[in-house]
This record gives structure tokens, C-alpha cells and sequence, in this order.
């Protein structure tokens, strides 16, 4: 079949034809993130899988070892810590502070805190808390709150022939904070430390 048009030949166009329509590229179908009905999607999934692992990186920042009241569990404990600085790049300065601090206060638990001869666990926590790593000291010994004991003349310990005493001040010379705490006839003190990070030489060499 043929279908016939009419022309104006005066005006020379198609009269019967209608313009020509513009083609029109067809809308991109947005991609979502599958979702379950009722399920809120989130506006930025990437970022917010980064706070997720960020937040599981520092929860697993969490060290603890159990020692018994012997004087050779403090190379374990020193063992201990230094990898835990190894691992989070952790300078050598915090590594030899907090590592002299923790061995006073366990070797002074030890040796005063107990009036048996009785095997007595002694437990050790430290982790990383914003700029600072954190160790908690908790034995079940008999009281004695570190913070309020006296300070020694150091003059005088030093020219002694068997000088004492120095623990305590080294403890807070080293220590940024100390806080104690009596829980549950247990002895609990908190050390903190400001830290330094880096790769060159101030960090932590492996072994």
C-alpha cells in the first residue's frame, strides 16, 4: 500500500509532516546498594566501613598477661610490652619508661605486697587510648595506694652504701598520670603515658 501527502508547491514544504522531534538519550539507571525493605541505605558506605575497621583496630589494641609473683615474670612482662610497641610503632622512649615503670610496681608488689609464700597472680593491661598508652597494674596484695606515699630524700638515699627507695620516684618521674584504686580488696593503678610514633630511628627496632 502507499500512502500519498500532499505538497504546497508555493511554499515548497511538507504540510502534512510534523517536525522532526529530538532524540533524547535515555535517563542512566541509578545504582543502589542492595537493601532489605525497612532497611535505612546509607549515604556514604566507604567511609563508614573505615570507621568500622578504625574502631576494630583499636579494640583489639588491648594487651593482657597474667604474671605470678616471681622476679623472673617481669622479662616476660618486658617481653610482652616491647612487641606490643612493635606492633603499634610505638617510640623507644615509651617503650623504656613504661617498661621501667611496670617493672617497679610489680617488683614492689612482690616484695612487699603479700605476707605469705603463697603463688599470687599479678595482671597487666595496656593499651592505646588517643595519645597515650595506658597500662593498668591490678593484684590482689594488701593496700597500699602508691599516689600517697611519702617521697624519700634523695640525697640521702644516694649517699647511703645501700640506697632504697628510688622506686617510688622513678615511678612518678616517668609516669605522665598514676591513679589508684581499691576494687574489690584488689589493688588497681592506672599508668599513663604520652606517646610518640614514627618509623625512623626513635621507633621501635624489630627484632
Amino acid at each position: 500500500r502507499y500512502r500519498f501527502h500532499s505538497v504546497s508547491f508555493t511554499s515548497g514544504k511538507l504540510e502534512n509532516f510534523p517536525p522532526p522531534k529530538p532524540q533524547q538519550t535515555p535517563p542512566k539507571p541509578q545504582r543502589t546498594p542492595p537493601h532489605r525493605p525497612g532497611q535505612t541505605v546509607r549515604k556514604h558506605p566507604v567511609n563508614q566501613r573505615r570507621n568500622q575497621s578504625e574502631k576494630k583496630r583499636k579494640s583489639k589494641s588491648i594487651t593482657a598477661i597474667t604474671l605470678k609473683n616471681e622476679f623472673s615474670e617481669i622479662r616476660r612482662l618486658a617481653a610482652a610490652f616491647a612487641s606490643f610497641c612493635r606492633t603499634h610503632n610505638l617510640s623507644r622512649r615509651v617503650l623504656s619508661h613504661v617498661t621501667m615503670v611496670m617493672g617497679e610496681v610489680v617488683s614492689n608488689v612482690i616484695k612487699y605486697g603479700y605476707t605469705d609464700n603463697n603463688s599470687h597472680e599479678i595482671t597487666v593491661r595496656f593499651a592505646l587510648s588517643g595519645d597515650e598508652v595506658i597500662c593498668e597494674i591490678e593484684d590482689e596484695g594488701k593496700h597500699f595506694n602508691l599516689t600517697e606515699s611519702p617521697l624519700p630524700d634523695i640525697r640521702q638515699i644516694v649517699t647511703s652504701k645501700s640506697p632504697r627507695g628510688l622506686g617510688i620516684p622513678l615511678i612518678r618521674e616517668f609516669s605522665d598520670s598514676l591513679v589508684y584504686r581499691r576494687k574489690q580488696d584488689r589493688n588497681v593503678l592506672t599508668i599513663s603515658k604520652f606517646l610518640t610514633t614514627g618509623t625512623g630511628p626513635t621507633a621501635v627496632p624489630p627484632q
